[in-house]
């Protein structure tokens, strides 16, 4: 039979049957991860649509971090908050997976984000950036204490921990599913070929993991162009 990774936790077969308390635990597990996935889709949108029913207009901003220095920064500094609590505490009793690790250090990494800021936008060149004296308008108190540069460094270096730890997630959930279809087919004494551990399941996390790693690429790309112009 699969074995399933040290501390995993089992699927039971009904979930329905909330007097079994596996149930309530895994249905638990379930809502909170569709609750992460829920407000990391909307909060784009609401960053967008909030400030224009502020009357700020509608402003597309080149990433999602420039919302801290708009109308939306408590809306931002809130929603990343609760999906970094979320996705550092979700899976603790499971601690022995590799995911656990991966998806507490997604959650460290972007609660680092939203306390170390990305530089202001569009800073003139020669103007002064945050910890200069007077204080900047706009600067954090974390950018007056420690630098403007030093904390959008900070920033970028958690950020890159945050994406590339959901993409190796991504990856590595594909590969307990094709193990345990490997298993399943050996099981039946069958032919192993490599269309035997696909799933329409296993596609779908390869295709994310695979959309994030190309993101991060077009965002290096893109930034190295611009330091060229």
């Amino acid at each position: 039979m699969f074995a399933e990774p040290q501390g995993a936790l089992i699927r039971p077969e009904d979930l329905s049957d909330k007097a079994d308390p596996k149930v309530l635990y895994f249905r638990s597990y379930l809502l909170i991860r569709a609750a992460v996935g829920f407000i990391g889709v909307v909060l784009p949108l609401l960053f967008i649509i909030g400030e224009a029913f502020i009357g700020a207009g509608v402003h597309v901003r080149g990433s999602i971090s420039a919302y801290y220095h708009s109308p939306m920064r408590d809306v931002f500094v809130g929603g990343l908050v609760v999906i970094s609590f979320l996705l550092a505490m979700y899976m603790a009793g499971q601690k022995s997976r590799a995911d656990w690790t991966l998806s507490t250090v997604a959650g460290i990494s972007l609660l680092f984000v939203v306390v170390f800021p990305t530089g202001r936008p569009n800073i003139k060149d020669g103007a002064p950036l945050c910890g200069s004296d007077p204080e900047p308008a706009g600067c954090s108190t974390v950018q007056q204490q420690f630098g403007e540069t030093l904390v959008a460094t900070v920033h970028f270096v958690a950020a890159g921990g945050f994406i590339l730890s959901l993409a190796t997630i991504c990856f590595y959930w594909a590969w307990l599913e094709a193990k345990h279809r490997l298993s399943l087919t050996e099981q039946g004494g069958q032919e192993v070929h490599f269309r035997d551990l696909r799933s329409e399941r296993s596609l779908v996390q390869v295709g994310c993991g695979t959309v994030i790693v190309l993101a991060v690429v077009w965002v290096g790309v893109g930034g190295l162009l611009d330091a060229d112009i």
